[in-house]
């Protein structure tokens, strides 16, 4: 598909057609009875979708590969300290951690 990028981004129109439920709803009323769902050009050539200024667009897409970054750095935050989690449990079952001042152990 070859899209007229002084009309629409590519990126927009793709998160459209996954997001945007006006479209979904369109794409599933093509879909029904069908035994593998999908899209063709007769189907996207049909949709309705609702297209902003141009300048629109690229914020959105601007602000979605933020959200991206973000999305990964807090993946790679989360692996991380289910790693350390995993470390420390794995010490304190194999009795390898002391107790820190005033605390004290569980009889």
């Amino acid at each position: 598909m070859t899209l007229d990028r002084n009309v629409v981004e590519p990126e927009f129109l793709a998160h459209a057609l996954h997001c945007d439920p006006d479209v979904v709803h369109q794409i599933e009323g093509e879909n029904r009875g069908a035994i593998m769902s999908g899209l063709n050009m007769g189907i996207i050539r049909g949709l309705r979708v609702q297209v902003p200024p141009l300048p629109v667009q690229q914020k959105f897409v601007t602000l979605l590969n933020q959200l991206r970054v973000v999305e990964a750095r807090q993946q790679q935050a989360l692996q991380a300290s289910e790693a350390l989690f995993q470390s420390l449990s794995q010490r304190a079952f194999a009795g390898e951690l002391t107790t820190t001042a005033g605390l004290r152990r569980a009889p």
